[in-house]
């Protein structure tokens, strides 16, 4: 029972914090995460679709390509070599007691080794989204007002990106007459290259 209730206090504790992404880190409290594992190389500007798989698919490309208005949309981008890390609350807290394994906070969670962003700005005052709905072609921006779609502003991509993750039980445990070490140790897995990591856009309102 006491292994129980250290696992209700370990849940309880991770639901009483807030999580911090490394999309949040670098583009701010706004951002959305895209999962980097998934190799997709997003762009700002753009219009996409988010499948249920959490991919994005990309719409109205030749409105971008050849409408002098959108191609008059001007981008920047800033690179950076920091390391940045997704922060999930009481992961670093731990549950023991005699005679019973030591509990952590499983997690899985995702590293970013330096990245580049990229800020799409609109020759004209107001929203950046008002600015791309209103210069596509109807049939885009019927796409668009579906809400089903998001206008994209600004994009994070990794240089490289890694997963960690770390199972519950840390330390030793003697299972019959054998004894398995190094358990709970966080565990990093190399992941895509070049690959989008977060964005900021907009979707109309439904």
């Amino acid at each position: 029972m006491k292994g129980y209730g250290a696992a209700a206090a370990l849940v309880a504790l991770a639901l009483a914090g807030c999580n911090s992404t490394a999309a949040n880190k670098v583009l701010g409290d706004k951002a959305s995460v895209v999962d980097p594992a998934g190799a997709q190389r997003l762009s700002a500007p753009g219009v996409y679709r988010v499948m249920p798989n959490g991919t994005y698919v990309a719409y109205c490309k030749e409105d971008f390509d050849q409408n002098n208005a959108l191609k008059a949309i001007a981008t920047a981008s800033e690179s950076s070599t920091d390391t940045v890390t997704d922060q999930i609350a009481a992961e670093s807290v731990t549950l023991g007691f005699p005679g019973l394994p030591t509990l952590s906070l499983p997690y899985r969670k995702t590293k970013i080794e330096g990245y580049t962003v990229t800020r799409a700005s609109a020759p004209a005052d107001g929203p950046f989204f008002d600015y791309v709905r209103s210069n596509v072609a109807a049939r885009c921006r019927g796409l668009i007002d579906s809400g089903q779609y998001v206008v994209v502003e600004q994009e994070a991509r990794a240089r490289k990106s890694y997963k960690l993750w770390k199972s519950p039980v840390s330390g030793n445990v003697v299972v019959g007459s054998a004894t398995l070490g190094g358990l709970g140790q966080e565990v990093s897995v190399a992941g895509p290259s070049n690959a989008t990591f977060g964005l900021i856009g907009t979707a109309a309102s439904k």
